[in-house]
């Protein structure tokens, strides 16, 4: 898409990608379910009220705010609002009957309605993956060519941000729609970029890890032993703070912080969330990304610095100086490592920074950053 509103329809785009993909996971799910599934079936089902509830914010936000303000700008699109407000209302209905399927199947494992129960919430299932499927491809051939034409991408990001605004932060990044499927790590990001710091934060350390384990039994096994996977992806994807020129040398720090207990990661998150807000507005950072394992208790920072004065100073400085005071009674060994790079080479890949920091020449001792 090169069109004026551009961005904004490509993460509309997205989210609907997640929408399907998710639909076809869950019947998937519920197709390989078998009466000693019955932990794993009350998991998913909790999964599914956070999915329905994403999916009806979704449209309400499309019903309220987006919908109307294309039929203003298009007259041509009233006459197709009403059939799209329609398929809303059908997907409603057939969310709500998802819902009660899925909840009874997994009362039903200890019992003689296992197969019956088993057969409906399936059949519920694919239903539901047909109306989701047939309803966003038909909303993007008829609706999203005529948002390309009436809106800017600061408008149609501006419609976003009212209809987050209504729906409240429970829909702020969709609940996780895509948390079911391994979506590319690029997607990811681009739905994730423009939500706020904590609500990225909580995906990867809470959403993302408790949905994987959800779906590990039909997940493709990852390669064990490496320190982060390949289809990993940082918590806080790599942000530029400065301009960045290509031939001069930059100070890049990387380091390793594990905790000590599990308990600590909330905690670990608050701080964390005023560490990044001194890098917003700190002079002599160029460019920031942190990492987080929380089933590891591990988390990585990754950080581009003018030179080691800058860097020396905000190590010195509140609120970085008061956080590592309160982290270091319940953090493990750290490691750190610095090294230069030229403007050209940032951002520098995650895997060279790991390989870096649990290299020889890396400082075992209390990371900076």
């Amino acid at each position: 898409m090169t069109d004026r509103s551009a961005s904004g329809l490509r993460r509309s785009w997205l989210e609907h990608s997640a929408m399907r993909r998710d639909a076809a996971r869950l019947a998937e799910l519920l197709s390989a379910a078998g009466t000693a599934d019955a932990a794993r079936l009350g998991a998913l089902g909790r999964w599914y009220a956070c999915f329905a509830g994403a999916v009806r914010d979704h449209n309400r936000i499309e019903n309220v705010i987006i919908y109307p303000a294309l039929g203003e700008r298009d007259p041509t699109f009233r006459d197709i609002e009403g059939a799209l407000e329609g398929q809303h209302r059908l997907l409603a209905d057939r969310l709500a009957v998802t819902r009660e399927s899925v909840g009874a199947l997994a009362a039903a494992t200890a019992g003689r309605r296992w197969e019956s129960e088993h057969r409906e919430a399936v059949r519920a299932a694919l239903a539901l993956q047909g109306i989701v499927d047939a309803h966003t491809r038909n909303e993007e051939a008829v609706a999203f060519s005529r948002c390309r034409d009436a809106f800017t991408a600061d408008e149609y990001e501006d419609l976003f941000r009212a209809g987050g605004r209504m729906v409240g932060e429970r829909a702020a990044f969709l609940a996780g729609l895509w948390v079911l499927d391994p979506t590319p790590a690029c997607a990811q990001s681009e739905l994730l970029a423009a939500q706020p710091l904590r609500q990225r934060l909580t995906y990867h350390l809470a959403t993302r890890p408790r949905c994987d384990r959800l779906a590990r039994p039909t997940a493709p096994d990852s390669a064990t032993g490496a320190h982060i996977r390949r289809c990993d992806m940082p918590t806080i994807p790599w942000r530029t703070t400065a301009e960045v020129t290509p031939d001069r040398n930059y100070l890049i720090l990387a380091s390793q912080l594990p905790l000590r207990s599990h308990r600590m990661i909330p905690r670990f998150l608050g701080l964390t969330l005023s560490v990044v807000r001194q890098l917003e507005r700190t002079e002599g950072v160029v460019g920031y990304s942190l990492f987080a394992q929380p089933l590891k208790r591990t988390f990585w920072t990754l950080s581009a610095w003018t030179d080691q004065h800058a860097l020396d100073a905000f190590v010195r400085t509140m609120p970085h100086l008061g956080v590592m005071g309160k982290l270091r009674p319940h953090m493990g060994p750290t490691r750190f490592t610095t090294w230069s790079v030229a403007g050209s080479a940032l951002p520098v890949p995650w895997a060279e920074a790991v390989e870096r920091v649990m290299g020889s020449s890396a400082n075992p001792g209390r990371a900076t950053s």
